[in-house]
């Protein structure tokens, strides 16, 4: 899987130049082609403000203290980017920004949380509906599916909304390459 990178952006908003002739930083986070933005809280006049080295370039004690914190903006943001990549679950830049201000995820449903859920549904139907060699089966799937997103995707689990048909003909595939299922089995 190829590694995503998440890009801090910082940039004065010119239009919302104040009586006092600074204008707000504003700090933008992109990952995934999605971009989310928020002020920074710090102010600028732009004849002051590099673009290129996204800095403050002036002589003025103020300078230190606004390129400090916009440092301090971007360590934080990426300690939260890293946090989400070692949780090994997937996520995307309103994860990145809630967690930012100390929100939380948003939960979306996964395939093997999911999963799990059917697992412990059907356990109650064991003796009733099915019969527990049955629901062996259901766990021993359960092992073959993860272990393919983690070959797949790199990851612990995956959205719901990213699975299509082309995932259970990989699915398939792999099964059968990877795994050394027959026919039968996999289609199973």
């Amino acid at each position: 899987m190829k590694q995503q990178i998440m890009t801090v952006l910082f940039y004065l908003n010119k239009s919302k130049t104040n009586q006092k002739g600074v204008c707000p930083i504003y700090c933008r986070i992109t990952f995934l082609k999605k971009r989310k933005q928020f002020s920074t809280g710090q102010f600028v006049n732009p004849k002051h403000w590099s673009s290129k080295s996204q800095s403050v370039y002036t002589k003025d004690v103020n300078c230190n203290h606004i390129n400090g914190q916009l440092s301090l903006i971007t360590q934080k943001t990426n300690n939260t980017y890293l946090k989400l990549q070692l949780q090994q679950v997937e996520f995307n830049v309103v994860d990145i920004s809630n967690l930012y201000f100390g929100g939380e995820r948003k939960k979306e449903d996964t395939l093997i949380r999911y999963y799990n859920k059917y697992l412990a549904k059907s356990r109650k139907l064991i003796g009733k509906d099915i019969k527990e060699p049955t629901y062996k089966k259901f766990e021993y799937v359960k092992g073959f599916i993860e272990s393919f997103i983690h070959f797949k995707f790199n990851t612990k689990d995956i959205a719901l909304k990213r699975l299509d048909p082309l995932f259970l003909d990989d699915l398939e595939h792999y099964l059968k390459t990877e795994r050394n299922l027959g026919q039968s089995t996999s289609i199973r």
